[in-house]
């Protein structure tokens, strides 16, 4: 039986650790693997997990907002901030926006690598690219042109990338989905599945 566990991560430069019994993440997790031990052991398991604190689930929900609002407002800037580049470089921002704008409200769906890639590139890569770009004076500008638009446009593929392991992750939930319903649902006869 689980009795305890520890979550071990950075943030804003410090170390935390979180309990994973206290987590509501961690709530469905920990109730499954109850489930197993149960089963191996031969009975029904007992639950030993506390429900939520009261607070926690608002402090998570006000946490995904924040999280959200911090993003958008990211997007909103780099909107702004693209009126006074040059045209092909306004194009290329304008197609990486409307690929990172579906994720407003996808970011928790992410795995926490892809989200932080994807909260990164745009609270703090795009910005300081566009920030040094516009700092130079025109002659650099126009020589750093065909730079920057490939690497706007590299952002734009490792989002492409995201978007297509998504789409398939969604794709192979649900095949095992149908396939774990077929076996419940069928008698269990065709085993070769």
């Amino acid at each position: 039986m689980l009795k305890e566990g520890s979550v071990y991560y950075m943030k804003n430069g410090k170390s935390h650790v979180r309990s994973i019994m206290k987590s509501p993440y961690f709530h469905g997790i920990i109730q499954k693997m109850q489930h197993i031990d149960g089963a191996m052991d031969g009975h029904a398991p007992t639950s030993f997990i506390e429900p939520p604190m009261p607070d926690e689930s608002p402090k998570a929900s006000k946490e995904v907002q924040t999280e959200q609002d911090h993003y958008t407002t990211s997007l909103n800037y780099l909107t702004m901030q693209k009126q006074d580049l040059p045209e092909p470089i306004q194009n290329r921002l304008q197609q990486l926006l409307e690929r990172l704008n579906p994720f407003q409200h996808q970011l928790r769906q992410l795995s926490v690598e892809d989200r932080y890639q994807v909260k990164r590139m745009a609270q703090e890569d795009i910005p300081n690219l566009i920030s040094a770009y516009k700092e130079l004076d025109n002659e650099e500008q126009e020589e750093q042109m065909p730079r920057i638009y490939e690497a706007l446009t590299k952002m734009e593929l490792v989002i492409s990338k995201l978007e297509e392991n998504d789409e398939q992750l969604k794709n192979e939930r649900f095949d095992y989905l149908i396939r774990l319903n077929e076996r419940r649902y069928t008698g269990g006869n065709d085993a070769d599945q």
